[in-house]
């Protein structure tokens, strides 16, 4: 076979490849960028939720809280519940309890390298 022949047949099958193979790395860079996107507006929607919390008992409310619950402890989860049930909770306690959810979400942000 001449080698002309074979570097026509060699091209050809690479440019399919490339063609194929261009826009799949493409999609796949986007969908990468979306997630990151996705995440640092989830990591910012969390902290707002925190920040404009009046009390600890107007937090648990939120879509916020249900999603990082999920992060405690037991022990930390039954403290939790134990000062919802408080009939006057002391501020510096709610506030202390507020924090440990900037713990979380800080943790969180670490572990989808969004710092």
């Amino acid at each position: 076979m001449d080698y002309k022949i074979i570097a026509a047949i060699i091209g050809l099958i690479s440019g399919a490849v490339g063609s194929l193979l261009a826009p799949w790395v493409k999609w796949r860079i986007e969908k990468v960028r979306l997630q990151f996107e996705a995440r640092k507006e989830k990591i910012k929607y969390w902290r707002n939720e925190i920040d404009n919390s009046d009390d600890f008992y107007s937090f648990i409310q939120t879509s916020t809280f249900q999603d990082l619950k999920k992060r405690l402890t037991d022990e930390e989860l039954a403290s939790f519940y134990k000062t919802w049930i408080e009939k006057n909770p002391n501020i510096d306690t709610q506030k202390s309890k507020l924090s440990r959810f900037h713990e979380i979400v800080n943790s969180i942000e670490k572990e989808w390298k969004i710092i």
